[in-house]
């Protein structure tokens, strides 16, 4: 090839790693996410209703989300250990997204959400058409992959949507996610300090939690949209093409 494009810096190191291709090809162009969906003042509250309504979560909580496919390494079991250490469980809990046939799978995180004594605060819906209206209704989103992101896209729609964001810190999401800053990062598969940031976020005042949403929905739109995705993917197809006339 004539360039090589990836999608983060995490998968240009890969690249570089097994198949030694020359850092003169080699381009990173992070991902981009269509930020006119993913904007809150785009989500109407008659849509933030329905996905209340759809998973029957009780008014008043704060509402703690894991989106993501349900497979093993997105860290849904780490995010049930985690909860269960919270002290107190006034709180509504959801991991959405698809199964895949991966009943088995299904099974263990409902089993693993009774023997922790969390299935009145915990839902798994599965499968949502409505992302944006998804992350409007969390107050907190947790991307806990205990295996590394090639980029991890639910962590930056999260970011735009202004959502208080902790994130594993592994693979893209140590690129796209400023620890302190636009979200908070912890060791991958470490249920302890996952709950004491889970603790933290319930706890932000107001004023800090509203630093954090504006530091990441502005880090998003610098780097992160489908718009600066296509120009610098153009930008390369360009320099090819004038090389080659």
């Amino acid at each position: 090839a004539d360039a090589v494009i990836a999608n983060s810096n995490f998968t240009a190191d890969h690249v570089r790693a097994e198949h030694n291709v020359s850092e003169i090809r080699l381009h990173v162009i992070p991902r981009g996410i269509d930020i006119q969906a993913f904007t809150p003042e785009n989500v109407t509250p008659d849509r933030i209703e329905a996905i209340r309504k759809q998973w029957n979560l009780r008014p008043g909580r704060p509402v703690i989300m894991l989106p993501n496919r349900l497979t093993r390494w997105k860290g849904q079991l780490t995010f049930i250990e985690a909860l269960a250490k919270l002290p107190h469980k006034d709180f509504e809990a959801v991991m959405v997204g698809d199964a895949q046939q991966r009943d088995t799978y299904v099974q263990e995180l409902i089993a693993a959400v009774d023997a922790n004594g969390l299935a009145q605060c915990v839902r798994i819906p599965g499968h949502c058409s409505d992302m944006p209206a998804a992350f409007m209704v969390a107050d907190i989103v947790v991307a806990p992959s205990i295996e590394p992101e090639a980029f991890g896209r639910a962590a930056v729609e999260a970011q735009a949507m202004g959502r208080t964001l902790i994130a594993s810190d592994l693979g893209a999401q140590t690129e796209t996610v400023a620890d302190g800053v636009t979200g908070y990062l912890f060791p991958p598969d470490d249920a302890d300090t996952l709950a004491d940031l889970l603790m933290k976020a319930l706890a932000m005042t107001p004023e800090r939690r509203e630093a954090m949403r504006t530091a990441a929905r502005e880090r998003v739109l610098k780097s992160y949209t489908v718009d600066a995705m296509c120009a610098a993917t153009l930008k390369i197809y360009r320099t090819l093409i004038a090389a080659a006339r």
